[in-house]
């Protein structure tokens, strides 16, 4: 239990609050260590189930696409384009 000096925040990324910077500098390098290294194993992990079934690996790269502003655009539905393909023409788009 931290002690009566440490105050404990909800929404804290550290676990509680501490007024000493060493000591705050020092728990947030544990704190990315702890990360990276859990990072870490999961990479492996995933790489060795991969190495097992290469289907995994094709599954995750086909669901790991990017959202690009190509991929999010939405293209208007064109019903009756004119003859001449309607580009370059002048529309009166307030006249009903």
């Amino acid at each position: 239990m931290p002690s009566k000096r440490l105050k404990v925040f909800d929404k804290a990324h550290l676990p509680f609050k501490t007024a000493n910077k060493q000591r705050r500098q020092e728990l947030h390098i544990k704190q990315k260590q702890a990360r990276d290294a859990r990072k870490r194993a999961e990479r492996f992990a995933r790489k060795k189930e991969e190495a097992k079934d290469p289907r995994l690996r094709e599954q995750r790269l086909a669901k790991n696409v990017p959202h690009t502003i190509d991929s999010k655009r939405r293209w208007d539905e064109v019903d009756d384009e004119p003859a001449d393909g309607g580009l370059g023409k002048a529309y009166n788009v307030e006249a009903g």
